[in-house]
């Protein structure tokens, strides 16, 4: 390939980029309540006509314009890092209160996507909706903690991590909600917890962390849930494209995570005791491998 085909190629992902930007930026607007130059966001309008459909922003709830804000900032920060550390070795080393909060609020979509696909699975439904003790690994600054105790009033939540400058704020966003009867937080490692039977549902976050951990902590995490009790595994869903399984395998090494494979993840949670095995890929930022004690 010549250097004028490459260039063309790459004003190609710049317009996407920047599409991806404006849609942000029209979000953002939206989320605050503030408005921009009327130049600036006729632009704006103008390039996201081309992407949604007349009045599908406009039906957005506030938690979703959150998440979708939080998870394009996501993206673009990773490639902005990528390109500023390509030596970084992988893992989670984060500490700016505002990349940590902009990525905490997309997390919020994982809450979203255990109402939906409790919508079809009813076993998952009773689990939410009665009185439900649930352990939120790697909480970060606790937005899906949040997210998950406004959306189901009777919750009850233990968040874990071991990143303190993440916990500071989760602590803060969880009084702001006035939600510290409901949610509590601990500095511990997945690989160090001894509850037993303690939970309905259990979110594990496999993207952020190695191998070994993840195998040292399934069987823990099997003997801390409740029998008939739920594990929710996620990895990073696919990106649509000819490239997009290895940009997700990207995006999962950068994090610190391993790539699993199916294969190997039902060898993994079958060695660990759980069953009722099943694969969920919603076309979400998120798939998830759903099992039970």
């Amino acid at each position: 390939m010549t250097y004028p085909e490459i260039y063309r190629k790459v004003q190609g992902h710049m317009a996407t980029v920047l599409s991806l930007g404006a849609l942000g930026a029209d979000l953002r607007l939206r989320q605050t309540g503030i408005d921009a130059d009327p130049r600036v966001r006729g632009a704006l309008q103008a390039i996201i006509s081309h992407q949604a459909p007349p009045g599908t922003i406009e039906g957005l709830e506030s938690g979703q314009i959150a998440t979708l804000v939080g998870q394009i900032t996501y993206a673009l920060q990773e490639a902005l890092d990528l390109i500023h550390e390509p030596e970084r070795a992988p893992g989670w080393t984060y500490v700016d209160p505002s990349v940590l909060q902009e990525r905490g609020r997309g997390s919020r979509s994982a809450a979203l996507s255990f109402r939906a696909m409790a919508q079809t699975r009813p076993a998952l439904r009773a689990i939410l909706e009665n009185q439900c003790h649930f352990l939120d690994i790697g909480v970060g600054v606790a937005w899906l903690s949040i997210q998950a105790a406004q959306l189901w009033p009777s919750m009850r939540i233990v968040g874990v991590d071991v990143h303190e400058p993440a916990l500071k704020l989760a602590e803060a966003n969880i009084a702001e909600n006035g939600l510290a009867d409901r949610i509590a937080l601990r500095r511990q490692s997945v690989t160090e917890i001894t509850d037993e039977s303690a939970y309905d549902l259990v979110w594990f976050p496999s993207m952020f962390m190695p191998a070994e951990v993840v195998r040292q902590a399934m069987p823990l995490i099997h003997r801390a849930l409740a029998p008939g009790g739920m594990l929710i595994f996620a990895m990073f869903a696919p990106a649509p494209g000819d490239v997009g399984a290895d940009v997700t395998n990207l995006l999962t090494i950068r994090s610190g995570g391993h790539p699993w494979t199916i294969c190997e993840l039902e060898a993994l949670l079958t060695s660990a005791g759980f069953r009722d095995l099943e694969f969920v890929n919603s076309g979400a930022t998120a798939c998830t491998m759903l099992a039970r004690r």
